[in-house]
């Protein structure tokens, strides 16, 4: 695998402002990275959405696989379709989701902490895997929302990618309606300007018990 070793050190931007600074090398970014949302979608529109992006890996980064509103998008259930469907399915959700099983990624009252989520060695070697894999194949990230903008895949997820120097406009968001938005529409609406804070949205339960492991996400060769 190609990875330019000219490119210099990456200065991460915090919410706060400050910088960080890593030796992280990623290769240049040549695919673009597209996210989804199952909502309350049959299988075959989701199926229809992926195909008409082109996708080919559908990355799943719910931290719990599972729908009981829409049991078909359990993950069994949906990696048989998306498989049946020439589509190769991946679990990261134990490592990239939004509701981490680690109780020390939560505040006092139960907001997930993006900072120091994105700090832990479980979501950068996630985000790494993931940078470099999605290069060699398109993929999609999967999760529950429709809208990106509600979701840990446009809160944390790509801010996070962006952050490390991914281009905003080489990120799209695959609409319910069919519209691909970049995520260079959606930066600054995260609805933390003037905060220092970067968290989820709403507080959420934390208990959580990852039906598999992203060890089944090899890199494609």
């Amino acid at each position: 695998m190609f990875i330019s070793m000219s490119e210099p050190d990456f200065v991460a931007r915090n919410p706060d402002g400050s910088r960080t600074f890593t030796s992280v090398k990623h290769p240049p970014v040549r695919e673009p990275l597209y996210t989804v949302g199952h909502s309350i979608h049959r299988q075959e529109r989701l199926i229809e959405l992926l195909k008409r992006a082109g996708i080919k890996v559908v990355v799943d980064v719910r931290s719990q696989p599972f729908s009981r509103r829409n049991p078909h998008f359990d993950r069994a259930q949906l990696r048989d379709a998306l498989k049946a469907a020439g589509f190769r399915y991946a679990f990261m959700g134990d490592t990239l989701g939004g509701r981490p099983a680690d109780a020390r990624m939560y505040d006092s009252v139960g907001h997930v902490d993006y900072r120091r989520v994105a700090e832990s060695g479980a979501f950068r070697a996630g985000l790494e895997k993931l940078w470099r894999s999605s290069q060699k194949q398109r993929v999609a990230l999967l999760c529950s929302e429709e809208d990106p903008r509600a979701c840990h895949r446009h809160l944390l997820v790509a801010r996070a990618l962006v952050n490390q120097g991914w281009p905003a406009d080489r990120m799209i968001h695959i609409r319910g309606n069919g519209a691909l938005i970049p995520e260079s529409e959606l930066f600054h609406q995260l609805g933390l300007e003037g905060s220092t804070e970067w968290k989820s949205p709403q507080s959420v339960l934390h208990k959580v018990q990852p039906s598999t492991s992203s060890a089944d996400f090899d890199e494609p060769e």
